[in-house]
């Protein structure tokens, strides 16, 4: 298994599936941006549990060629997801070598917003105002808030939050919220009122 960034969200839940039924040796290389590697502790449980798991967190500055922790002469099946440059170096690799080579793309395409409404947050003792322009997740990064940033597309949940008040359309689904307490996903999250949140 071989991932990219966020890629790790789909490959947790195919290893997680996976590594049950079988006794193969199967193991993960997993490159992301120092610090920024997603769902470590999920890996670390899963090494655990099963023995003929590993896995390696690297960055590209650690190892600039992505394919090179591939052992074709062990004629792995290859299982990629992350940016499509990366995607397509290891399909490369894999079709050069004649390796078993399986994909996992993932992307989520939101609308673009059009709404110049601006709206006050309050989070748990701090009062801001974000604009009806983007996701709430984007803006309380730019506001260094401390949020937790997953797959940014509404997959992994990382991003989850309590909405105590106020109203958020869902961008993935387009519904709107009601407006009491229930958990939010910040990436797909436009305000659409004032909001009280917990995070």
């Amino acid at each position: 298994f071989i991932a990219g960034g966020s890629g790790i969200t789909p490959m947790l839940a195919m290893l997680d599936d996976y590594l049950g039924q079988t006794t193969q040796k199967v193991s993960l290389v997993y490159y992301a941006k120092a610090t920024e590697h997603q769902c470590v502790d999920e890996l670390s449980e899963l090494a655990a549990q099963f023995e003929h798991f590993s896995f390696l967190l690297l960055t590209r500055e650690q190892s600039s060629d992505i394919t090179s922790n591939i052992k074709p002469w062990e004629n792995p099946d290859i299982y990629c997801c992350g940016p499509a440059a990366f995607m397509q170096t290891v399909s490369d690799f894999a079709k050069t070598h004649k390796l078993n080579y399986y994909q996992e793309a993932f992307g989520l395409a939101l609308p673009t917003l059009n709404d110049d409404s601006q709206f006050n947050v309050k989070i748990n003792a701090s009062a801001h105002v974000v604009s009806g322009n983007d996701v709430l997740l984007t803006q309380f990064e730019e506001k260094k808030l401390p949020v937790k940033r997953g797959c940014g597309i509404g997959i992994c949940h990382q991003c989850q939050c309590i909405k105590k008040s106020g109203v958020v359309r869902n961008l993935k689904t387009g519904e709107l919220s009601d407006n009491g307490e229930q958990l939010i996903q910040l990436c797909v999250s436009q305000p659409v009122s004032d909001l009280e949140l917990q995070l």
